[in-house]
């Protein structure tokens, strides 16, 4: 029987280039986008410290995507011929996804918007 390898290690030989020479740029639509989310949910949670744990949890769900992004930027789907999705939801509860472009240089983060938005609303950022 042959070693089984995580769905992370084989999306990492799928995607074939390090991204070690490109840098990750949050665009700043994506930034409003974040700190908007983060004030919904320190708001949700009631403010205070409550709302303070559940703005934190959703900023560190975002941070621990856009670093597996910039690990493996070529791993996840394509849903146009250059733009890329990443489902934010696969490790918490925040039903987002994250919409960016690769190039040689950088990983360019668009929008990272609630799973329920349009999706229109991303297409037109470059």
């Amino acid at each position: 029987m042959g070693r089984r390898r995580s769905a992370h290690s084989r999306r990492s030989e799928a995607s074939g280039i390090s991204s070690l020479n490109r840098r990750l740029v949050v665009r700043p639509s994506a930034e409003r986008d974040v700190t908007a989310a983060a004030i919904y949910y320190f708001e949700e949670g009631g403010g205070g410290e409550r709302g303070f744990a559940l703005a934190w949890r959703f900023l560190a769900a975002i941070r621990v995507s856009l670093t597996a992004i910039a690990e493996t930027p070529l791993a996840w789907p394509l849903i146009t011929r250059t733009k890329h999705k990443y489902l934010v939801s696969v490790h918490d509860r925040f039903p987002f996804v994250i919409y960016y472009v690769v190039s040689a240089e950088e990983i360019a983060v668009l929008a990272i918007l609630h799973g329920s938005r349009n999706p229109t609303t991303w297409k037109r950022r470059q």
